[in-house]
């Protein structure tokens, strides 16, 4: 029967599943070949590869002191830093198991994430979860070993 199938798909030309398939893992491996890039020599070149892998706005990653470990802002990164660390703390007074805090404002999400004694920032104009912060996070914690910022 799948032969009289496939002749039959040849010669209406209309593709099979497994031609689509076919074209569809053809089609993904050209993409991923376009996305390579060289690997980061920098903490901030890092970064960026990680805000572009996530389509995040911006990244920064400080201890609870304020001291930035990594960041892609050029500016001021020290004093978000800062701010959200307390704001987190604060937040941490009435809600003491809170890990992840997400703040909405008129045209960005701001997540705060604390885990082993570091903040994580994100800015990003979508939507996030909290598993893709986890990963997200995961990442950068491997550019942090491979640094050697910790």
């Amino acid at each position: 029967m799948a032969f009289w199938k496939k002749l039959f798909y040849k010669i209406i030309n209309k593709k099979t599943k497994e031609e689509k398939l076919k074209q569809r893992i053809k089609i993904l491996i050209e993409l991923i070949e376009m996305q390579k890039r060289e690997e980061a020599k920098e903490p901030e070149q890092y970064a960026t590869n990680v805000i572009e892998d996530y389509s995040l706005d911006s990244v920064i990653v400080s201890k609870k002191d304020g001291s930035v470990l990594m960041t892609t802002e050029k500016q001021d990164a020290f004093e978000k830093a800062v701010k959200s660390t307390s704001l987190h703390e604060f937040i941490k007074t009435e809600f003491p198991d809170a890990n992840l805090l997400i703040v909405k404002d008129k045209n960005n999400y701001n997540v705060l994430y604390t885990e082993n004694g570091l903040t994580y920032i994100f800015r990003t104009s979508g939507d996030i979860s909290a598993i893709e912060t986890r990963q997200i996070v995961k990442k950068i914690n491997e550019g942090i070993k491979n640094f050697k910022l910790n």
